[in-house]
């Protein structure tokens, strides 16, 4: 396997091992994430399972039970098993921003179907999303039994506006989403907001206010086109 098969596999496991883990110390491990690590605030040529704590502990005064392993023996899709090595990170507790808000209206859902804009987050610190939920930008879809989409890398269409307090949108598209019973979300790729430490900021220095609406009507195309060839 070559290292971008290994990551894209470790990603994939990340939930569970995040859940495993998160048991030895539920009060201070707040996030987990698939990294390069870092020595010295010197990022080295490796990945590694990069654990979030609220307070970093020497680990000679936490007790046994706490203690995170300096390696995990992980078996990867080619039969190997491989030791990855681990790093703990400082990162302090999460805390939602205030003054974000906003509404999410959606052309896939029916006109008077409203929800809530959510957080903007990163993925690895590349590209920025918008969270929001799928049963609202997709109602339509769900009415047609398709409770998963994911953008296809060829379609590049900016159909999700993005409204904020100057009045001038920021074009999105929907990345994915999906609606099951644990979970009911759609994440809008915002290609013109560039990840910064302040994410609930446009890139105009705007926070957000008003609404989010998905004029994606070719979304419901792209459905019948994938399911009647």
């Amino acid at each position: 396997m070559n290292t971008r098969n290994k990551v894209k596999f470790l990603r994939e496991r990340s939930k569970g091992l995040f859940t495993k883990y998160r048991k030895r110390d539920y009060t201070n491990i707040v996030g987990f994430r698939i990294d390069k690590k870092k020595t010295g605030n010197v990022e080295k040529n490796r990945y590694c399972v990069v654990f979030q704590v609220k307070k970093k502990v020497s680990a000679d005064q936490l007790d046994t039970d706490k203690k995170l392993p300096s390696q995990i023996t992980i078996k990867f899709p080619d039969g190997k098993r491989r030791k990855v090595n681990t790093d703990v990170e400082e990162t302090g507790e999460f805390k939602l921003q205030s003054g974000v808000g906003g509404n999410v209206t959606s052309a896939l859902s029916p006109p008077n179907a409203r929800g809530s804009a959510g957080l903007f987050v990163t993925d690895d610190g590349v590209r920025t999303l918008m969270m929001t939920n799928y049963h609202v930008v997709a109602k339509n879809l769900m009415a047609q039994r398709r409770f998963y989409y994911r953008r296809q890398s060829s379609d590049n269409t900016r159909n999700v506006p993005l409204v904020s307090t100057t009045g001038q949108p920021t074009l999105g598209m929907i990345e994915e989403g999906r609606i099951g019973d644990e979970v009911d979300v759609a994440f809008i790729f915002l290609p013109d907001v560039i990840p910064h430490v302040n994410l609930n900021v446009l890139a105009t220095g705007a926070r957000i206010q008003g609404r989010v609406s998905n004029q994606a009507q070719g979304l419901n195309d792209l459905y019948m086109q994938s399911n009647h060839g």
